[in-house]
């Protein structure tokens, strides 16, 4: 009779552990569910992500079709802004401004000859 309340508490011993790291692993789940709710992120409309302050340096550019390369190299150096996507399925390319340029940057980009057209983000103004 020993033997047998030895196995079975052997038994019940490894089934807890079992169900213990069970509830640990769904526990870490429900945390990182929870932490990703649309509550708890930075954007206002509840997106995850950027905020309307972030959204602001980036702007959509489509570049004149004859502008050489090493102008719009200069441009971007000159405005402190670089490319992180395009070209798009629409030819234009999403420019990302540094803080110290995204108040004016965009204002400078309309007048240079280099580019045809600026759309500023939905959020800004």
């Amino acid at each position: 009779m020993r033997q047998f309340l030895d196995r079975c508490g052997l038994w019940l011993s490894r089934q807890a552990t079992f169900t213990l790291v069970t509830l640990l692993v769904f526990l870490g789940i429900a945390v990182g569910l929870w932490h990703s709710l649309p509550s708890r992120t930075n954007g206002k409309d509840g997106s995850r992500g950027v905020g309307p302050a972030a959204a602001c340096s980036h702007v959509s550019v489509d570049f004149a079709p004859a502008a050489p390369s090493d102008s719009i190299k200069h441009l971007l150096r000159a405005e402190d802004a670089y490319i992180v996507y395009g070209p798009d399925e629409f030819g234009a390319f999403q420019l990302r401004f540094s803080e110290r340029t995204r108040t004016d940057g965009p204002a400078r980009l309309r007048t240079d000859p280099a580019i045809d057209t600026v759309q500023n983000h939905a959020d800004c103004p």
